[in-house]
């Protein structure tokens, strides 16, 4: 018995070798690369000049062309975090309560102080938003700059137990304070407004870091209220009250792709119908910086027909500003969103073509430090 035990070990041994060679010559199973998000190693470079480099090109080539990679990268994913309870990339992604996850990396650095908002930083967007101001002042534009914050700023008591808040205020109040002590109304903090819904309502979703649509729109309800009262006092807001709403369950969000787990799944609540009047309008032809974003999300356009004021608003937005479009949408006679991947420019072409009566950006925290960059003002 023992020895037919050693000759099924021998052969099972032998076929998990063989396997992987038989099916990179006749591409039997074929795997997507779609848990990573980096260049693989496709071609194995080979120099007489460089062979010493040979060896770790050659590690990396198989690496990254084993084709069994796909499943054995996911099956272990699902060990980590089905089994063992850990993250499954500590780097990527904080395993925490409640059936709640959370990004690493940079945004955990903000949210423990590691990284920094520092007076030069301050300094800079300050220099920023004044050659902003002076330019939309000139135009006779208020604009309103919403920063929204990251989960872990949100739901802290869900985060670990070993995860310590940074002492002092959080990136977007000190941003906020410097800003609005200048130009008073210019920066709008979602985070009172989120904090003060979590109980009754999911602000963020649990299976990716945004916040969540009736999250967005509560944010974006608040906003139009303080641009009412500041900017635009005849604006109505009660056709907010027209919206329909539908629960349903969601399986998609980046936890879902880092985890590599689909079978799960989350209850939110989405726009089931936008008010009457409320429609679509197409896209404009207009120059921006497009690249990594999705079509579709590089342009909405809209018209509300039902709405009293004659009032347009542009809004240079990030992957944020999309839970806030149909609040907007709904109460400005025409709005315009674009998404310019993430530099947040002012996009002085734009306005003067589109002659908007209100801009808004929508930045995140994490992206905050974009403002500190040399920015093109076409």
């Amino acid at each position: 018995m023992n020895q037919i035990l050693n000759y099924l070990l021998v052969v099972v041994f032998g076929a998990i070798l063989i396997l992987p060679i038989v099916n990179d010559n006749l591409h039997v199973f074929q795997f997507e690369r779609k848990t990573e998000n980096r260049k693989f190693n496709d071609s194995l470079p080979i120099s007489i000049n460089k062979l010493d480099n040979f060896p770790k090109d050659f590690e990396n080539y198989l690496n990254d062309n084993f084709s069994f990679r796909t499943p054995l990268i996911a099956f272990s994913k699902e060990m980590k975090f089905r089994y063992f309870k850990v993250s499954p990339d500590k780097d990527k992604i904080i395993i925490g309560k409640k059936n709640r996850y959370f990004i690493a990396n940079d945004h955990l650095r903000i949210y423990e102080g590691a990284i920094t908002f520092d007076k030069g930083f301050l300094d800079t967007i300050e220099t920023e938003w004044t050659r902003r101001k002076h330019y939309l002042d000139s135009l006779g534009i208020p604009v309103r700059f919403v920063i929204a914050p990251i989960a872990h700023e949100i739901y802290p008591e869900e985060l670990p137990n070993n995860v310590l808040k940074r002492k002092g205020d959080d990136p977007i109040k000190l941003v906020a304070n410097r800003l609005n002590k200048r130009y008073p109304h210019l920066v709008f903090n979602p985070t009172p407004v989120l904090l003060a819904n979590k109980a009754t309502e999911k602000m963020y979703y649990e299976l990716d870091n945004h916040w969540t649509e009736n999250g967005g729109f509560l944010v974006a309800k608040t906003l139009l209220q303080e641009i009412k009262q500041h900017h635009y006092p005849n604006l109505d807001l009660s056709i907010l009250d027209e919206f329909k709403w539908k629960k349903t369950n969601r399986n998609i969000g980046h936890f879902v792709h880092v985890l590599a787990s689909d079978d799960l799944d989350e209850s939110i609540l989405l726009v089931d119908k936008y008010p009457p009047g409320v429609e679509e309008l197409p896209v404009l032809p207009l120059n921006f910086h497009k690249e990594g974003v999705s079509v579709k999300d590089q342009q909405s356009h809209f018209r509300s027909k039902n709405c009293k004021n004659k009032l347009r608003v542009l809004v240079i937005r990030d992957s944020f500003g999309g839970a806030l479009m149909p609040a907007i949408a709904a109460c400005f006679s025409e709005s315009l969103f674009i998404f310019d991947s993430w530099h947040y420019q002012l996009n002085k072409s734009i306005i003067e073509n589109y002659k908007p009566d209100l801009i808004i950006f929508v930045t995140y925290e994490e992206r905050l430090k974009a403002y500190s960059y040399p920015f093109s003002w076409e």
